[in-house]
C-alpha cells in the first residue's frame, strides 16, 4: 500500500504565516488547533482551492467544479457520498489527507427528520457548504513538524 505523498515544510509555533499565504485562494479554512492559548491542541489543518464544492440552498444543492457546475434536488449527503472518490490503499498517519470539509447547518436537519419550522431565516446562509479538498497543509504542534 503505498504511502500518500507528503512535502516537508517549515513548522511555525503560529500557523498564522501558513494561512496568510493560502488565503486569497478560493474557500480557504483554517481549523486551529487552539495553540499556543490551549497546550492540548496538536494539529492545525489548513486547505484552499477544492476541486469542488457543494452548496445546499433548501431543496437544491450546487454542484460546481473549475469547469462545470449543475444543480441537482438529490439529498446533500447522498451526493457527498457520490463526489467522496477515497482510495483506501493510501494510508497516512496525518489526520486529514484531503476529503470534504466545511459545515453543516443546523436547518440541514429538515432534510433528516421532520421538526417545526418554528424559527424564520435570520441568517443568509447555505444549508450545507462543502469543499472537496485534495490537498492540506498540516502542523502538528507536538512533534513540530509540517506537510
Amino acid at each position: 500500500m503505498p504511502p500518500l505523498k507528503t512535502i516537508p515544510l517549515p513548522y511555525f509555533e503560529d500557523s498564522t504565516a501558513w494561512f496568510l499565504a493560502i488565503r486569497h485562494l478560493p474557500y480557504s479554512a483554517w481549523l486551529d488547533s487552539g495553540r499556543p492559548q490551549n497546550e492540548l491542541g496538536r494539529y492545525d489543518i489548513l486547505v484552499a482551492d477544492p476541486v469542488l464544492t457543494l452548496t445546499t440552498e433548501g431543496t437544491q444543492t450546487q454542484i460546481q467544479t473549475k469547469i462545470s457546475a449543475e444543480i441537482s434536488t438529490e439529498d446533500p449527503f447522498v451526493l457527498l457520498s457520490q463526489q467522496m472518490k477515497i482510495d483506501s490503499s493510501l494510508k497516512s498517519d496525518w489526520p486529514f489527507v484531503g476529503g470534504a470539509l466545511g459545515y453543516w447547518a443546523y436547518d440541514l436537519a429538515w432534510r433528516l427528520e421532520k421538526l417545526p419550522r418554528k424559527n424564520h431565516q435570520d441568517i443568509e446562509l447555505p444549508e450545507m457548504q462543502l469543499g472537496i479538498y485534495c490537498w492540506a497543509i498540516i502542523q502538528d504542534h507536538q512533534e513540530k513538524l509540517v506537510c
